[in-house]
């Protein structure tokens, strides 16, 4: 009753108590009661509550109705920073995200669900710019192709490709991410070179060195996986 002695400029319990008074008569209603300011409980009977059990319990969708008309639902979820190591944190909103899309599909809705990983830019910045820094070779190679030079083919994106593989493993994002995200930002040169790092590889050539280092401590994953463009985030 708050918001419509709001609207009504009236006592919010003198509306309370004239909507009780209408309450009472429904047989599905133990008891009525205006309490506090212009709040009112309700109390089920048993009998309504086994009534509607019972209608849950007979019904194959468990009284969950389909949408009059189905909409297409975007479920935007996820979270984990892909230069970070994850944690069980990280499930909360994948589960969430996934319960989400499931009761939306129920009800007859279609359900595009985007698994958004977020923060990349800049984490991936700092990789690229330390591996550039420390693979003279690899930096002079990938210098001109700010811009895909003319008649740029397949096979010069593999040995671009080859040529990180035997250079950088995963043993070695291990070791220079830390390092290069622990200095401070305003003391640290590489941070604004950082931020426009993944600019530095165009979509067709940058890709993520596969490498064979790993093991039980290895945070980063083992396949390959080439940036994409926003339109490219995976869609399930």
């Amino acid at each position: 009753a708050l918001a419509a002695a709001k609207i009504a400029g009236r006592n919010p319990r003198e509306i309370a108590a004239e909507a009780a008074e209408r309450l009472r008569g429904d047989a599905r209603l133990a008891s009525v009661e205006v309490a506090g300011p212009g709040f009112i409980n309700l109390r089920l009977t048993d009998a309504a509550l086994a009534e509607r059990a019972e209608a849950i319990a007979t019904d194959p969708r468990a009284g969950g109705s389909l949408v009059d008309a189905p909409r297409r639902v975007l479920v935007d979820y996820g979270g984990p920073n892909v230069a970070k190591e994850m944690h069980v944190g990280h499930l909360r909103s994948s589960i969430i995200g996934e319960s989400l899309k499931r009761l939306y599909r129920f009800r007859g809705d279609e359900v595009v669900g985007d698994a958004h990983f977020g923060d990349w830019g800049f984490q991936m910045g700092l990789l690229i710019v330390a591996i550039l820094d420390e693979h003279p070779a690899i930096a002079t190679l990938v210098a001109p192709l700010a811009v895909l030079p003319p008649g740029f083919s397949e096979a010069d994106r593999q040995a671009i490709d080859d040529l990180l593989t035997a250079h950088v493993a995963l043993d070695d994002l291990d070791r220079i991410y830390p390092g290069r995200r622990s200095l401070p930002r305003p003391r640290a040169a590489g941070h604004s070179r950082a931020a426009g790092g993944p600019l530095r590889l165009p979509v067709a050539v940058a890709t993520f060195p596969r490498g064979d280092a790993g093991g039980a401590g290895t945070r980063l994953p083992r396949p390959r996986h080439r940036f994409r463009p926003l339109e490219g985030r995976e869609r399930r």
